[in-house]
């Protein structure tokens, strides 16, 4: 059965160049909930980063810079109470460099332990790379990157 895509408008920087950018980001933190944001190119593959983060405050923080385009994929995966909680895989539609935002269409999402849909096998890394994120604690570097 076919869903009614959600759609999203998330932030996005612009480089030095002028180019959209996101950043991968996120970890577990101390009381067992974490988030992770992990972008890869259209069909889901790992991209090369213009900057990587390697000092500072790391911590479930913003680790790698990537430059984004419309179709790209952006995972968020969610962990809550140290389990697996809410992943979505997102599409991205448009980029407004202008308002510095990012439409987003949910192409399919994990809830209660189920996939919506079934999930394409290219989407296997990514979204596996997201969990792993959003599960390591105080994670300090990226996780999907070329």
């Amino acid at each position: 059965m076919q869903q009614t895509l959600q759609r999203r408008a998330i932030s996005i920087e612009v480089s030095n160049k002028g180019l959209p950018v996101m950043w991968e980001q996120g970890g577990m933190e101390s009381n067992g909930r974490g988030t992770a944001f992990v972008i890869g190119n259209h069909r889901g593959e790992a991209k090369r980063p213009i900057f990587v983060r390697t000092d500072g405050r790391l911590a479930c923080a913003q680790h790698a810079l990537f430059v984004v385009k419309p179709g790209d994929v952006v995972i968020e995966a969610t962990c809550e109470d140290r389990r697996i909680g809410p992943v979505y895989i997102y599409r991205i539609d448009t980029i407004d460099r202008d308002n510095l935002t990012a439409m987003l269409s949910v192409i399919n999402e994990f809830k209660n332990a189920t996939w919506i849909e079934p999930v394409p096998e290219m989407f296997d890394n990514i979204i596996n790379a997201a969990i792993l994120k959003a599960t390591t604690h105080h994670c300090r570097a990226p996780c999907y990157v070329l």
